[in-house]
């Protein structure tokens, strides 16, 4: 599966699931282009200098992901998104007239080389895409084209020319030539730049090496969802025998942790929570009829608050201090504590906690918000309950000593009422009261309503995240990869590599480009040295090679390179150096626990664990840090 979606752009349009079908949901991608570009059209319009760059990140992604829909209705793919011939045409058409593209451009080879510079480059990349000669040659050289080309050629272009007779026109008329550069001549030109087209080294392989990454973004499947019916031993107990040389990562999802006990404890109300979710939501319904009246700044500054809250999340409680992906350093720290204040979903302390305790015993009795209970419990229900005793012991059990020893971490959680009430809605109303706006319709827009589609977009990675969608990594498992989801959580939806790989600082396999803008904020901090040791998982397509040739070590060796500070265990026969792995401190029970295991044959204690079972996820890691095989000697 994975070898497909890494080495062959015919996969662009879609991955291979269990029996082999291709799949892609076309209305999926054009209404995410269509909502993507209305977005970017309101950001651009609002006026305000500072969220242009946004607006045009949104219109280019609607650029692209109309670019690629064309892509994928022609004969680039082998396997066209859609079956019948007449209609895919329509809808590639369709789908690049905003690009200004006859869609049989798009078959016809682009050069390699060219001599002069890169305008030149770029003009004659032009006119080869838009030379009817080139076309004509085409179409007469393909089987179901050669008696129709005359049709084709005047249906494209005559398509292409009313197009253009009456959005330009029109454009100009209403908002004038800067609105026309505004609202399309820059994410045009952006999208071009990012698929490679203004590149002088840029051929039609590459931009299918770059479809492979920004394709990815439209791609949706429905699943139907597997509540109460999943197998409890399907999912947790570990395989065995344990055979490092066939393990998949396709297979992960055959083993977690071990199995918790099914649990019989009663379940109290949590009064408060119902109380106060209550509250707000009726004040986030009061806050959308305010916003018949409201100002498009004052909708602007709520679409603004909205995006800083869920990077406090995202970037901030999820990735850094949930998962510690990357390192930050002290003023980021402290930025993303008050963005994750300002989000409102508890302290970063306790809200870290509880989603490492998710990733341990995911949808299941010990998992704070299992999704097996239920769409609408892992969504909000389960804030309506209080935590059982096993789940709270549970929680205690966890390694949380990075979390406590954290300043800025603790000072929050320490502060945590205070903190949230000043930045979820102190902080919006006094600044737009202080700029001469009404304090009141921010009360209720800026803070109620946009606090109640934070946390919605949060819960939506709960619910939504692990009932639709594809499994293309871990597929015997609820978590599943859902761009909607993505939209509304910054990125957090691709949630079936996320559990796969939950050390991985992009909570995806393609980065930014797979609308992930959480990633795009954490690189940009990074160029700044804001942010360093991004970690990335590494995706395993295919079981490593028998015939690779690996050096031998006896007992006698691994005790020798230990002394010299070597980090060498041994699992099963074969010989792992953990020594990155130690130093990123990517262990949930903490180094001091690996460590006590180093030069030692740890294969009975991998398997059992002294407490509970390593997740199938830890097995794929292993592989990584193979160094040798172990051979007997009589020394040993």
């Amino acid at each position: 599966m994975f070898d497909s979606v890494k080495a062959n752009f015919n996969d662009i349009g879609g991955k291979m699931n269990k029996s082999g079908t291709l799949y892609i949901n076309i209305v999926a991608a054009l209404i995410t282009a269509i909502l993507l570009y209305t977005s970017g059209i309101f950001v651009i319009a609002s006026g305000w200098l500072s969220l242009l760059p946004l607006g045009w990140f949104l219109s280019t992604f609607a650029f692209i992901g109309l670019y690629r829909v064309g892509i994928s209705c022609t004969s680039l793919l082998e396997k066209p998104s859609i079956e019948n011939p007449l209609l895919r045409r329509i809808v590639g058409q369709l789908s690049l007239l905003l690009l200004l593209r006859p869609i049989v451009s798009l078959r016809i080879p682009r050069p390699t080389q060219s001599e002069g510079g890169r305008l030149n480059w770029v003009i004659y990349k032009i006119r080869n895409a838009y030379s009817l000669q080139k076309q004509v040659d085409w179409l007469k050289s393909h089987p179901g084209f050669a008696q129709r080309t005359n049709v084709w050629l005047v249906a494209q272009w005559t398509t292409l020319v009313v197009f253009c007779s009456l959005f330009f026109p029109l454009m100009i008329a209403n908002l004038g030539l800067s609105g026309l550069i505004r609202f399309w001549l820059v994410p045009f030109v952006a999208m071009h730049v990012l698929v490679g087209s203004m590149s002088c080294k840029t051929s039609k392989e590459d931009t299918r090496e770059q479809a492979n990454k920004i394709f990815s973004a439209v791609e949706i499947k429905v699943c139907t969802p597997r509540t109460r019916k999943i197998s409890v031993k399907s999912v947790h107990d570990p395989v065995e025998p344990f055979n490092p040389p066939s393990f998949t990562a396709a297979s992960a999802a055959s083993t977690s942790v071990a199995a918790p006990p099914a649990t019989t404890e009663t379940r109290k109300i949590h009064y408060f929570n119902l109380v106060y979710l209550s509250a707000a939501h009726l004040g986030a319904l009061y806050g959308a009829y305010q916003c018949l009246t409201a100002s498009s700044n004052l909708l602007a500054l709520a679409w603004v608050f909205f995006v800083l809250s869920e990077l406090g999340i995202t970037a901030g409680a999820h990735r850094l201090w949930a998962h510690r992906a990357f390192n930050a350093s002290t003023p980021v720290q402290v930025f993303l504590m008050f963005l994750c204040c300002m989000a409102n979903e508890g302290s970063v302390f306790k809200w870290a906690r509880d989603h490492r305790l998710h990733h341990k015993h995911v949808d299941t009795d010990l998992d704070p918000h299992d999704a097996s209970r239920g769409f609408f419990y892992s969504h909000m229900g389960w804030l309506f309950e209080q935590k059982s005793d096993s789940l709270r012991k549970a929680g205690k059990q966890l390694h949380v000593e990075d979390l406590v020893n954290n300043k800025v971490v603790m000072f929050q959680h320490k502060n945590y009422l205070v903190l949230s009430m000043l930045c979820c809605f102190a902080l919006p109303t006094a600044l737009v009261r202080s700029s001469g706006g009404d304090a009141w319709q921010a009360f209720w827009i800026v803070g109620m309503l946009r606090y109640v589609c934070v946390l919605h977009g949060t819960w939506l990675v709960n619910s939504l995240a692990h009932f639709w969608g594809s499994r293309p990594y871990v597929s015997e498992i609820l978590p599943c990869e859902n761009l909607i989801v993505s939209i509304f959580a910054m990125g957090e939806g691709w949630h079936n590599y996320h559990h796969a790989y939950p050390y991985d600082y992009s909570a995806n396999e393609y980065g930014w480009w797979q609308w992930n803008p959480t990633t795009l904020f954490l690189d940009a901090c990074a160029a700044f040295g804001g942010v360093s040791n991004r970690r990335r998982g590494k995706v395993r397509g295919q079981a490593p090679d028998k015939n690779r040739v690996l050096p031998e070590f006896t007992m006698a060796d691994v005790k020798a390179s230990v002394g010299q500070a070597a980090m060498l265990l041994i699992v099963d026969g074969y010989v792992y150096d953990v020594a990155e792995f130690i130093d990123q401190k990517m262990h949930p029970g903490g180094e001091k626990i690996i460590k006590a295991y180093i030069g030692k044959d740890v294969s009975q204690v991998f398997r059992s664990g002294s407490k509970h079972k390593h997740t199938a996820v830890a097995y794929s890691l292993l592989e990584d840090y193979r160094t040798g095989k172990m051979v007997s000697s009589k020394e040993d």
